[in-house]
């Protein structure tokens, strides 16, 4: 008997994918990190997460009027900043509130929201491919990105966002096949959900956008021989939504980031053009040489490229809406890292919302090929070759995954782990959590501030590495001063501040600090 993967029910096709997640959720040893606290590549990034949200949970601040441990704001007096809608922060923090301030809920309810995600893609693709191997195989190839393989179960709301975007395009291709208006509604429901935690997840809305204006201002067609959008400006109205809603967020973040005097959360272009030349090729060295193959292996994006060329050659053999909807989706990914092209060098997860072209590009080769009437020998090569390529993909990222929690990507814990078990040595040695301090040692915004859940100030951008920075922040309400490497005792501007020992912690120690320093 021939097995078929059209022959299987649509119950059993989502069991056997829910095994490959569970697959993968133990090859990338998950189990043992979904517990861990921040750590390795932009742990200061996933603390300023945790941050947001732990001070929600406490409520010391609210939705609208986000706050960080490290005091920054306002001439140094308050956390407050914002970037993304704190809608993903505000979910954990409820849940904080009921089961506790524990790193495993965080990285639970992020890892659990990709995967669903993925599932989601999963289903759409059952949609498109009835039942095929392609739509097993294609959400597996995005797990095959060690950068996904890293962030999808972190604390950033980058992959949570991509996530949104694959559920989004679900019910908008329900919305394609079925007609109904509940579906595009619903689609743009989480297409404004994935812009308000990261705005460079909305390439798919414009492509969308652009699509229904070539509809309503063209005889084009994306829906076979009708109209996608055959209420013309009726169907307008999600689009309106969606734009208001984000525009007014964003707006919001920079007027709140203004008033409390602070840029440390940028909600602004950084464009190439800003650049000099020498900086770009600087940047772009950089990017090469440190993130490009943690994005895939560098044979994925040779074959993504060679795909993308195949399908404009036979672009004549596929579905008119998915063939523009890719070119247009590579477009946004130029244009994105044109307009953001000085943080790709730092921020390695930028990429992450980019995957969606290549999810659709492999998309639309599949459905050129369909049409090209490739015979089954061709084919059953064809997936061969692709499964070979997705298990050494796979094999990549978990070597490079390992590295991120096991390697040199990781090697800054050795003086940070301590500030996520100290808590509670500090509340025996009589420090309050409203207890401001100087955090010695530390050179990010908020990293063992949140740990120690206590606010106050960092050695980040130069900070606190003069007698005058540490006074002045004294006279701010500093209470006790944290050093997390015994060397830097030995330093000059410490020394009027290492008097008082009052605490010692693994490789912490802990000095009383007072205002008549003089």
């Amino acid at each position: 008997m021939n097995f078929s993967f059209k022959n299987i029910n649509s119950g059993q096709s989502n069991s056997i994918f829910f095994i490959l997640l569970v697959s993968v959720f133990f090859y990338y040893n998950y189990n043992h990190i979904i517990s861990k606290p921040p750590q390795s590549t932009h742990m200061w990034r996933q603390a300023d997460c945790l941050s947001f949200t732990l001070n929600l949970a406490q409520k010391d601040c609210d939705f609208f009027h986000p706050q960080t441990h490290s005091l920054t704001s306002d001439n140094n007096t308050t956390g407050a900043g914002v970037s993304e809608a704190p809608v993903l922060y505000y979910f954990v923090a409820l849940l904080y509130r009921l089961f506790g301030n524990y790193f495993v809920i965080y990285r639970i309810v992020n890892t659990l929201l990709f995967f669903l995600g993925i599932f989601y893609l999963f289903k759409m693709l059952k949609i498109l491919f009835k039942n095929s191997f392609w739509a097993y195989i294609i959400p597996l190839f995005i797990f095959a990105s060690p950068v996904v393989a890293y962030y999808a179960s972190n604390f950033l709301t980058d992959t949570t966002a991509f996530s949104l975007t694959l559920i989004g395009w679900y019910y908008f291709f329900k919305f394609k096949n079925k007609t109904k208006d509940k579906f595009l509604y619903v689609s743009f429901l989480f297409f404004t959900l994935a812009g308000l935690l990261k705005i460079l997840s909305l390439t798919s809305f414009v492509a969308i956008g652009i699509i229904f204006l070539l509809e309503l201002f063209t005889s084009l067609k994306f829906n076979g021989s009708k109209k996608l959008f055959y209420k013309n400006f009726k169907h307008f109205y999600p689009f309106i939504i969606l734009v208001i809603i984000i525009s007014a967020w964003y707006i919001y973040a920079l007027y709140y980031n203004n008033i409390h005097k602070t840029d440390y959360f940028s909600n602004k272009i950084i464009p190439l053009w800003s650049l000099t030349f020498n900086d770009i090729i600087d940047k772009a060295v950089y990017i090469k040489n440190l993130h490009f193959k943690e994005y895939y292996h560098p044979v994925f994006f040779f074959i993504t490229f060679g795909l993308f060329i195949f399908n404009l050659i036979f672009s004549k053999k596929s579905d008119k809406f998915l063939i523009t909807l890719t070119f247009l989706l590579f477009l946004s990914n130029i244009a994105i890292s044109v307009l953001w092209f000085k943080a790709f060098k730092d921020h390695d997860y930028y990429f992450l919302n980019l995957i969606i072209f290549p999810v659709f590009n492999l998309i639309t080769f599949i459905n050129i090929s369909d049409n090209l009437n490739i015979n089954s020998a061709v084919r059953l090569s064809s997936k061969i070759i692709i499964t070979g390529l997705l298990i050494f993909l796979f094999y990549d990222s978990g070597q490079k995954l390992h590295i991120r929690y096991h390697g040199w990507r990781n090697n800054d814990i050795k003086l940070y782990e301590a500030y996520t078990e100290i808590t509670p040595y500090n509340r025996y040695i009589g420090i309050k959590r409203t207890d401001t301090i100087i955090s010695i040692g530390d050179i990010t915004n908020s990293y063992s501030l949140t740990m120690m859940n206590q606010k106050g100030w960092t050695q980040m951008a130069g900070q606190n590495k003069t007698v005058k920075n540490i006074k002045k922040h004294i006279k701010k309400g500093a209470e006790y001063l944290f050093v997390n490497n015994e060397k830097l005792l030995k330093e000059k501007y410490l020394q009027p501040f290492i008097k008082n020992k009052v605490g010692s912690f693994k490789n912490i120690r802990i000095f009383k600090l007072t205002d008549t320093i003089q």
